[in-house]
């Protein structure tokens, strides 16, 4: 799996999840995660050879320890993909049951994964390809995207983009 330019959001119940990325051609995907790990307190003391926080999620049971807890780590399984290719994109929880998918560099896609159904919903665009952007879910209900990039259609990454202000 490639996950250059994936999202990533932990989950409860030592789950973290992972939308979306580009291929190692640099087209978007629409890849959809999840990664168990779980985690345990050392009794020996930790060394400075055993402290180290990056592991290779490839390598199936991998071991990680930091400081004095250690991190059993379970290959990436996949879930259903989602209906668009996103990258560089929002990956939100809603709630205990749902995330959201919110724009990326080469769509104004959006979308609902339900864990309960297991599909994934369409729902409104964005008005323009956004990418790089924070945002934020108030009540569940009400979605807040803020700043970001202009992304386009055509996955040319190198295009410069100019802003003006007038203040």
């Amino acid at each position: 799996n490639n996950f250059k330019f994936s999202r990533f959001l932990n989950m409860s119940k030592n789950k973290i999840l992972v939308s979306g990325g580009v291929n190692s051609d640099m087209t978007p995907n629409n890849q959809f995660l999840i990664i168990k790990y779980s985690h345990f307190f050392n009794n020996q003391s930790s060394s400075p050879q055993n402290n180290h926080t990056s592991f290779d999620v490839e390598n199936e049971n991998d071991a990680v320890v930091e400081n004095e807890i250690s991190y059993k780590v379970d290959r990436p399984k996949a879930l259903e993909s989602m209906n668009y290719n996103h990258d560089q994109h929002c990956f939100l929880r809603i709630n205990e049951f749902e995330v959201l998918i919110i724009g990326g560099f080469t769509t104004k896609s959006c979308e609902i994964y339900s864990f309960l159904s297991k599909k994934w919903e369409r729902i409104a665009c964005l008005n323009q390809f956004l990418y790089n952007s924070s945002a934020c879910v108030f009540n569940e209900i009400d979605v807040y995207v803020f700043f970001g990039l202009i992304g386009n259609e055509s996955n040319k990454r190198n295009t410069e983009i100019s802003y003006s202000f007038t203040i």
